[in-house]
């Protein structure tokens, strides 16, 4: 199972909490499939599925890190792999890390 991890800052209006639910919803329907969206906390989403839904997953993330707005509103971000604990990473960190 994987899972995706989002949290948004607590500062942030119901409005704009509600724009940042249906920007992930959006980023996670896609070509590879539809996760669906569990809320954790107030303030706190996850998007899981399994080995069918790895590529929907991956492209939502990538989705996302597109948008400079939603990434301002996360404060974790976090992707978790049941089976191979070692890839669990914050996607933050790992996405803002340059390859060069």
């Amino acid at each position: 199972m994987y899972r995706t991890i989002i949290e948004f800052k607590d500062n942030i209006s119901e409005n704009k909490a509600r724009e940042l639910l249906d920007l992930c919803d959006d980023a996670f329907e896609n070509r590879a499939g539809k996760a669906f969206r569990r809320l954790e906390a107030p303030n706190r989403i996850l998007f899981e599925g399994g080995d069918s839904l790895y590529g929907c997953l991956q492209l939502g993330i990538l989705a996302l890190n597109k948008n400079n707005t939603f990434k301002d509103c996360v404060t974790s971000w976090s992707w978790i792999d049941e089976d191979e604990p070692n890839e669990n990473h914050c996607i933050l960190d790992s996405l803002s890390t340059p390859i060069w």
